[in-house]
């Protein structure tokens, strides 16, 4: 599930938690946008993850893609192991 930037708040957000493929396919206005700013559908942030801003200084492009992104990880960092809240 990949992750991006939403264009109006710059948070970053997963594509499988808001309306994004719906967006992007189907609506007129294809900006991706987060699940709390995205209105057409979405009744607020859901909560699984904290809102967290995009900051270059921890978070990168993809390699293939300027939509998605990933965090950046130093040397003696896991990699792995969001805090989800189920």
């Amino acid at each position: 599930m990949p992750l991006f930037v939403c264009k109006e708040c710059q948070c970053i957000e997963n594509t499988a938690l808001s309306g994004y493929w719906w967006r992007i396919f189907n609506a007129l206005d294809k900006r991706a946008l987060c699940s709390g700013c995205d209105k057409t559908f979405v009744n607020g942030w859901h909560n699984k993850f904290s809102k967290e801003k995009f900051n270059p200084e921890t978070w990168e492009y993809e390699s293939d893609s300027r939509e998605f992104v990933k965090r950046k990880y130093k040397d003696n960092e896991v990699k792995y192991g969001l805090n989800i809240r189920i």
